[in-house]
């Protein structure tokens, strides 16, 4: 062995040279490989998303980065995926300044999820049995397996039961102990009532401190829980947040306004403030197909019936929040949805493209011809509404809120995203820009003293701006709230405390300014966009917002967290530096189921 070395010494030597080489190459290209992936990557792609090849291209105005400075961004499993929920900055990522935000997105986002059923109030399937001193309830034809809890989140969901009575219209409240099968339960207490057969029941509440079980069901996913809860699993990788993400979005498609799919009668449809949709497209692309046809839907009979409809008209028919929904639904379900997809009855729809093109035409033609059009020369919308009611009887004419055109502003994103007509991108970038330059150097209150707490200032949005009631026409000229103009103007009792409550009406507009950051380059709006964002979160004057607030409803976390991560990452980025000016195809972004 060791004369053959001798004889082809040379050859070996150039060899190990050989060997060295190869692995230092592929040494080097698994490194640069880790850069461009992203850290933990493979953790962020959640099970039953599409993994495509195509589907790995970034979404056209924002694609993720290969350079080191901005390694943090979040890697989505797709561009669907991405387009819903991102970009995002990696939770602890040293490039976010706030970080309370990271720590509220976590540590209140669980909590709240935790707070939401599994199994949402119902009506219960088949008829009820129950004899006078008995705690056994039988069934026929029902379900109490999969439709009754008892070991929910008190006092709203742990067993609650309401059976009718033999008068067809008392329904007795009582509380489930156990669940033997479908058709059999026992009760915490005898039925203390006449017997009762062939009845029904329900699985609402009433508790005196926290109300109707079926109002905090949607209370707690108003602004969309679940799409939160997905955008923090993708963010941190964490996979607590992706099963929350998953329940709480699958609680939902249960719901009386749902019934997973086959609720078509459009008179029980929320409205679109109440849908939550988001988290319902992203559980879609996460293996849970069969949620398309219901979305699709609810969105076209919506959108046709409160924005095609009115697109001569002179405002936004039902003000910025519902017709923002509506416009933002709509361009992701653009990009989004699949090509084939199951039917609630049975088959298989094939015209997944036809569909996305005709949302792709419809969100651009609205965007220019109404949304972009009725804006007003300063930047604001302004809007009636004659549903609401103010403190002086009347009702709001000429208003705006400007939270809700933070809504609005979130779609405006969106279509410019999604749209790859340059004239529509150019119009709808206008507008965005034009309502940031309006929401920080007119409705903004950034320098205006709070007379009563020494020091500190306001650093709110109004509730209402420009317009007034029906009663007092100028009401909320220059700013004020139900009770009137410029009011609060004192903190009063609750002193820092009023002051905090106040910033939550900047809650959904972080986002629009980092987005115009990145399309433009103006420092400006990364500026306004970091002031807005640390008067909720950075505490530079020793108050925030209320996200983490334990008197706070569960929404307010969400209108907090819905979009405002996305700030995070557009304001690293701007039009020199990250953008390719160019709109994905919606082939490389549907899903593939």
């Amino acid at each position: 062995m060791f004369s053959v070395f001798r004889r082809n010494k040379k050859s070996f030597i150039l060899l190990g040279i050989g060997l060295l080489l190869a692995l230092s190459a592929i040494y080097v290209f698994a490194q640069n490989y880790k850069v461009f992936i992203g850290r933990r990557s493979s953790e962020f792609a959640a099970p039953g998303a599409s993994n495509a090849a195509d589907n790995q291209r970034s979404l056209g105005e924002m694609p993720a980065p290969t350079n080191s400075s901005i390694r943090d961004l979040v890697v989505f499993p797709n561009a669907a995926v991405e387009l819903i929920a991102g970009p995002q900055l990696k939770s602890g990522s040293p490039l976010n300044p706030y970080t309370r935000f990271d720590r509220i997105a976590a540590s209140r986002g669980m909590r709240n999820a935790q707070a939401v059923p599994s199994i949402p109030t119902m009506r219960l399937a088949g008829a009820l049995f129950v004899t006078r001193s008995s705690a056994v309830v039988t069934g026929s034809g029902t379900r109490f397996t999969s439709q009754i809890d008892t070991h929910g989140p008190a006092p709203l969901f742990n067993g609650r039961l309401r059976i009718r009575d033999r008068d067809g219209t008392t329904m007795r409240v009582v509380q489930v102990a156990s669940i033997q099968s479908d058709t059999q339960l026992t009760l915490t207490a005898p039925w203390t009532f006449d017997s009762v057969n062939n009845t029904s029941a329900d699985t609402d509440y009433q508790d005196q401190s926290e109300g109707w079980a079926h109002d905090a069901s949607i209370n707690r996913n108003y602004y969309d829980l679940a799409l939160c809860l997905y955008e923090e699993y993708y963010r941190t990788g964490d996979s607590q947040f992706l099963r929350e993400a998953r329940r709480v979005a699958d609680s939902w498609w249960r719901t009386e306004m749902c019934k997973e799919g086959r609720e078509r009668d459009t008179s029980q449809w929320p409205q679109p403030r109440v849908i939550a949709l988001g988290g319902l497209m992203l559980r879609a692309l996460d293996g849970r197909p069969e949620m398309w046809d219901w979305i699709n839907a609810y969105l076209r009979y919506y959108f046709n019936n409160w924005v095609m409809a009115h697109l001569s008209g002179g405002q936004l028919y039902g003000g910025a929040r519902e017709s923002g929904y509506l416009l933002l639904y709509a361009a992701w379900l653009s990009r989004v949805l699949p090509d084939t997809f199951p039917l609630t009855a049975g088959g298989t729809a094939t015209n997944g493209a036809t569909l996305r093109a005709a949302y792709l035409s419809d969100v651009e033609r609205a965007a220019v011809n109404y949304y972009a059009r009725v804006q007003y020369p300063d930047g604001s919308w302004r809007w009636d509404d004659p549903w609401a009611q103010a403190d002086d009887g009347g009702t709001l004419k000429g208003i705006m809120q400007p939270f809700m055109v933070g809504l609005l502003l979130e779609a405006l994103v969106a279509v410019h995203r999604v749209s790859m007509n340059q004239q529509v991108k150019a119009t709808v970038g206008q507008a965005i820009t034009r309502s940031c330059d309006n929401l920080y150097n007119i409705t903004y209150r950034r320098e205006e003293a709070v007379p009563d707490v020494p020091g500190k200032y306001w650093r709110s949005q109004w509730y209402y701006y420009y317009g007034g009631t029906s009663v007092h026409p100028n009401w909320f000229e220059h700013g004020g709230s139900d009770q009137g103009a410029l009011l609060p103007n004192k903190a009063g009792a609750d002193g820092a405390d009023t002051v905090a409550s106040q910033r939550n009406q900047n809650s959904t507009l972080p986002q629009a300014f980092g987005y115009a950051y990145a399309i433009t380059g103006d420092e400006r709006y990364k500026r306004w966009g970091d002031e807005i964002m640390d008067s909720s979160f950075g505490m530079s004057d020793g108050i925030m917002g209320v996200a983490d607030s334990p008197y706070s409803q569960p929404k307010v976390y969400t209108m907090n967290y819905r979009a405002s991560g996305k700030f995070l990452a557009w304001r690293l980025m701007n039009s020199q530096s990250s953008l390719n000016n160019r709109a994905i195809n919606s082939n490389h972004v549907a899903a593939t189921q």
